[in-house]
């Protein structure tokens, strides 16, 4: 390896562990999400690098690969699939990603997008109001709409 090469190498590992100490240390979901995210891309530039030429390396989607097309057919295919009692995890996802990327504010504007009444949503804390909002979107078969309006407003969620 060149030594340009090794030196940029270096940087990047340099950059990831600096990223994994402000990690341990923030409390803001969002800012959390951020961060893992730069964490991937910079460990599969990592990868890349110090993989033998012509070897193959493993690709890791990031989550900017996921399409709205790919997530609504993912959600339609384990509704098809899943018995009631199973859980889905797609739709604990998505009440993550809402009660982690959207303040009290946007999340009221979400659930006006969709319909609910906010105010009428059981629970007290956003993560409450998250998770009755998925399950009064699910009740009203109106989930597509919710993955919609939460891809528009969070592309770079991790889904």
């Amino acid at each position: 390896m060149s030594n340009s090469k090794q030196g940029y190498l270096q940087g990047l590992e340099e950059e990831r562990d600096a990223l994994y100490k402000q990690l341990s240390r923030t409390l803001d979901e969002a800012d959390k999400l951020r961060l893992k995210r730069r964490i991937a891309e910079l460990e599969q530039e990592i990868q890349q690098l110090t993989s033998e030429p012509g070897q193959r390396t493993p690709f890791s989607p990031t989550p900017q690969s996921s399409t709205l097309d790919q997530l609504l057919s993912e959600y339609a295919r384990l509704k098809a699939t899943l018995r009631p009692e199973q859980p889905n995890h797609f739709l604990i996802k998505l009440r993550n990603i809402i009660g982690a990327t959207f303040n009290d504010g946007e999340l009221r504007e979400l659930c006006e997008e969709v319909g609910a009444d906010y105010q009428n949503l059981p629970g007290s804390g956003k993560a409450d109001k998250a998770r009755e909002l998925v399950a009064w979107c699910e009740r009203r078969s109106r989930t597509p709409d919710l993955i919609k309006a939460v891809y528009r407003l969070r592309p770079e969620a991790a889904w």
